[in-house]
């Protein structure tokens, strides 16, 4: 488990959400869904604040999260909990591509299952199967397999779906006291309605479940060669088979939870999970056979989270992106194993009166690396573009996400609230005054907020933002400079550029001083006539005339920092690049896939408000316990004449 004794974070964000990452679903990873009246009271809060893509292999090994493979922490995990992982894939293998380009690589030895005759790679292996042939008879041969092929090059062996996402080093670490010479096995543990099942459980089929080596040979030698220890027809649910099978020869149903009582296995993709009131049947059904009592709401995952079900396919390339690149300034803690391995006595004797019970079995001690802290130091203004109809269905979910991470955070709009201490501007609302709305937000923070902050960002509110990345990379900059930060866009008659309003802008003091004492009053250098809908393109041409300069934001590979679209559309191939504007217009070159974006990502566009917690979870409170990234080390400052020579100005 994680210590946050030592948080880095400001003391309100800690237990803000309890979140978990992805799932593309509808609504659930970062994709943009349809969200209709969603309200605060719909969520339960702590009391503290199909088509495929190819991933180029070299691509993949340039970018691969993995460049810390001489860690002493992660050869120690990686040599002493040896796990083949096998997925069970329905049909051709190119449906489990994005878990083998993923997850997958991480294993120890990867097995797929398929129906048409494909090339290993790597540590890829494709193992033929039949059409029409069932779940529980493809698990038996896929053990079976494994077992006569495998063996004695593995400690441990998980089965999961080719929607399943799982994360190795998450696994490895829960393993790791345990000796896998006691017939144990993980899992998501439900219980079963038929009496004629074991008491024990078993474990979720589409969660995934992995099995000590003396399990499995428990398995194949004692349980399939008796008929009367394992169902030897091939019908029934392939998960209940197995629970029913292992019990009969001794395997224990372990508990996979964290010290909160939190799963760590999880059956459904996170906004299921998260909001699970909504979802009627499968919060019924989840009630009903989850074997522990479920947590609901935003507590509902451990931040050491193993596996997520139903995760689209293409979706595994966001998680991965969110989980293993993208990374906060200041958030990753350095980290130990912090337990000790067990003996096969002392599983014995842990066991042996409880063989049906809950127990959790370690903790870790964990110890936060310190960090250099921005808040001070870069004090940031945001304020939200929002409206009176989504103050409690949009709005109210900035502030209690990233939005508490700003210095000051304001929300503009036309009508007061309470809980979100809203402005109400002198405007109408409606696209056609989303320029009016934008000056007048301007000079309201300008007449009541200059002083309290050194740069100032404009952020949509179904934008998401990193605000620690955001921190750090204006750090170097000088706020008495004239500048402005955002996606730069071409403009249609590709006269001028500006910043994309749905992925924020950030203005230093000097840029905000700029547009309010000499942009705003001349007319001749920001007109009325201008277009009142485009908020942003209006406001670049604004800032231009004053001289104001358009900096880069990207990182030094080129990548992007602040992204127009959620990061499912940014990983994820368009259909015709060519129909898309962002392509079209970037005023930079633009890629797909893995390269969009930078791992110092700032902030992301169409963010639902579900999606919100989640990308919460995933960046905050998730963490793949390799861990052994570091934070970049801060640049130096430059100074005003430094600035003025770099840009020319």
């Amino acid at each position: 488990m994680w210590n946050y004794s030592n948080s880095y974070f400001y003391p309100s964000n800690r237990q803000l959400v309890s979140l978990l990452l992805l799932s593309f679903g509808v609504g659930f990873y970062f994709g943009t869904s349809i969200f209709n009246e969603w309200s605060l009271e719909s969520i339960v809060f702590d009391e503290e604040p199909q088509n495929q893509r190819k991933i180029d292999t070299q691509e993949q090994k340039s970018h691969d999260p993995h460049v810390h493979d001489d860690s002493e922490v992660l050869k120690e995990l990686k040599n002493d909990v040896k796990v083949i992982c096998w997925i069970l894939n329905d049909h051709l293998a190119n449906n489990a591509t994005p878990a083998i380009e993923t997850w997958g690589k991480r294993c120890t030895k990867l097995i797929v299952l398929s129906t048409s005759a494909t090339e290993n790679f790597g540590n890829t292996e494709f193992m033929k199967v039949e059409d029409g042939q069932s779940p529980w008879l493809r698990t038996k041969m896929a053990f079976k397999y494994i077992y006569e092929k495998y063996f004695n090059e593995a400690d441990w062996f998980l089965k999961a779906d080719d929607e399943t996402y799982v994360i190795m080093e998450n696994l490895r670490h829960f393993l790791y006291p345990f000796d896998p010479n006691f017939p144990i096995y993980f899992g998501c543990r439900l219980k079963s309605t038929n009496p004629k099942d074991t008491v024990q459980g078993y474990m979720d089929k589409g969660a995934g479940y992995v099995l000590s080596k003396e399990a499995l040979k428990r398995f194949i030698e004692e349980a399939l060669t008796d008929p009367s220890k394992c169902n030897q027809d091939n019908g029934g649910f392939e998960d209940i088979n197995m629970g029913n099978c292992l019990a009969n020869v001794g395997v224990v149903a372990g508990d996979a939870r964290d010290a909160e009582g939190k799963n760590r296995f999880l059956p459904y993709k996170l906004t299921e999970h998260m909001f699970l009131e909504k979802k009627e049947h499968i919060n019924t059904w989840y009630k009903g056979n989850s074997f522990y009592p479920i947590k609901k709401g935003l507590d509902c995952c451990s931040h050491s989270g193993i596996s997520f079900h139903r995760v689209g396919k293409n979706h595994m390339y966001g998680l991965e992106y969110m989980i293993y690149h993208l990374k906060p300034y200041g958030i990753e803690p350095e980290w130990e194993l912090g337990v000790q391995k067990m003996s096969i006595s002392q599983m014995e004797e842990k066991f042996k009166l409880i063989k049906h019970k809950n127990v959790t079995y370690y903790t870790s001690n964990d110890t936060s690396s310190d960090k250099i802290d921005l808040y001070q130091e870069v004090r940031v203004l945001c304020w939200i573009m929002t409206n009176p109809k989504n103050h409690k269905i949009k709005a109210i979910h900035v502030l209690k996400t990233w939005g508490k991470r700003c210095n000051k955070i304001l929300f503009m709009s036309s009508a007061k609230d309470d809980v979100l201490d809203a402005v109400a501007l002198p405007v109408e609302e409606g696209r056609g005054h989303l320029w009016e709305k934008t000056k007048e937000a301007f000079k309201y923070i300008y007449k009541n907020h200059l002083n309290d902050a050194d740069w100032f960002l404009k952020a949509d509110d179904d934008t998401y933002v990193i605000v620690e990345n955001l921190r750090t990379f204006l750090y170097p900059f000088d706020a008495n400079f004239p500048i402005y930060f955002g996606c730069k866009i071409k403009s249609k008659e590709k006269s001028h550029q500006f910043m994309s309003g749905g992925a924020g802008y950030v203005l230093s003091k000097a840029a905000m001083k700029k547009f309010i004492e000499e942009a705003i009053p001349n007319k001749t250098k920001c007109e009325i006539s201008q277009d009142k809908t485009a908020e942003d393109v209006t406001l670049g041409k604004c800032l231009e005339q004053v001289g104001v300069t358009l900096g880069d934001a990207r990182d030094k590979n080129g990548r992007s920092r602040f992204l127009p679209f959620s990061p499912a559309d940014h990983l994820t191939p368009y259909h015709n690049v060519k129909d898309n504007w962002y392509y079209r217009r970037s005023f930079y070159r633009t890629t797909e896939g893995r390269n969009c974006c930078s791992e110092s990502g700032i902030s992301f566009h169409y963010i639902d408000p579900k999606m919100m917690y989640v990308m919460d979870y995933l960046i905050y409170d998730l963490k793949p316990q390799e861990n052994l990234l570091k934070s970049s080390q801060l640049k130096r400052k430059m100074t005003l004449e430094e600035m003025k020579k770099k840009f020319k100005t």
